[in-house]
């Protein structure tokens, strides 16, 4: 958005980010939920969140600095910094595996999830042969109520 040049791509661009951070607010918590050991899910969700909004403070007071230096097009320089961010996440997100939930629930990998649960918490096998079980149990809870809605 640091180089629209009218103020039609200026309001696309600042739309696709807004449905960037809505997709990404719904997805990051889930994952980190489903990922996370179940006595450290709440912590990790709170410290993302505390993340979240110290990355708002930071980028508030990045943007009172250009706005103090009075630059021409500081407005550029705020957008443009913005995608920094973005990027690193981008990357980071390319090498986070898919979480064991969804490998279970929607493609049928046991063994892939196994995998997963044993790369991402390094405990004994019993112990990840436990979450997996729990976590396929939870699946056939799920697959069995679905396209009914009584209770």
């Amino acid at each position: 958005m640091g180089v629209a040049e009218s103020v039609w791509m200026l309001t696309f661009g600042r739309v696709l980010i807004g449905l960037a951070v809505g997709c990404l607010s719904q997805t990051v918590p889930l994952y980190l939920a489903e990922v996370s050991p179940a006595r450290t899910r709440g912590m990790v969700n709170t410290v993302n969140n505390i993340f979240l909004v110290l990355g708002q403070v930071i980028a508030s007071l990045v943007c009172c600095g250009f706005a103090v230096a009075e630059t021409d097009q500081g407005w550029r320089y705020m957008l443009g910094l913005a995608g920094f961010p973005s990027a690193v996440l981008f990357l980071g997100f390319l090498f986070l595996p898919e979480s064991p939930g969804w490998l279970v629930l929607f493609k049928g990998d046991n063994a892939g999830a196994l995998q997963v649960l044993a790369r991402l918490r390094g405990s004994s096998p019993e112990a990840v042969q436990d979450e997996l079980q729990d976590i396929v149990d939870e699946a056939a809870q799920q697959t069995e109520g679905s396209g009914d809605w009584s209770a």
